[in-house]
């Protein structure tokens, strides 16, 4: 299956520091899902390449992102965004989402691993934050019924926000 997912990424300092701790979900649970992607904040999911006009998204206030605390959401484990109101921003200005049927669902926060019951998140995480710059699309294949089993992506676009 072929899908395109709109993310907000975190800066490379911040990626590293992200995936340590994904990393660390891996070590201990076995969970390939903590690894599949590179950390992002999904904002939609498509089946074709999403229409956005590559220029800047109106995103009134700032655009500095801080995460919380570890949540988990419908299939997901996320590191939350503290304030929303960028995600609401953003993910308000993209064309309607095109498919049900995704890995794991848009939410304000890094996504960080499939629910799994064997995930016990650090009580206090360590605090992270940045300002956004850029929106990516990303375009992601697997080929069995798990989406993280024999997974190819790529990022084919990116504009700044």
């Amino acid at each position: 299956m072929r899908m395109y997912l709109l993310a907000i990424t975190p800066p490379g300092n911040i990626e590293v520091l992200l995936q340590e701790q994904r990393s660390e979900i891996y070590s201990k649970t076995g969970d390939a899902s903590a690894l599949a992607l590179p950390p992002l904040i999904p904002l939609a999911w498509y089946t074709s390449e999403p229409a956005v006009e590559k220029k800047l998204l109106k995103i009134e206030g700032p655009r500095r992102i801080d995460l919380g605390m570890w949540v988990p959401f419908k299939n997901g484990l996320y590191r939350e965004m503290k304030d929303r109101t960028l995600w609401d921003q953003a993910a308000g200005q993209l064309p309607s989402p095109s498919s049900r049927n995704i890995p794991f669902a848009p939410f304000p926060g890094i996504f960080m691993a499939s629910q799994n019951e064997n995930i016990s998140p650090p009580e206090n995480p360590v605090s992270l934050g940045w300002k956004a710059k850029s929106l990516s699309c990303y375009q992601i294949e697997w080929k069995t019924e798990i989406w993280y089993e024999n997974l190819a992506w790529k990022e084919i676009w990116s504009i700044p926000i």
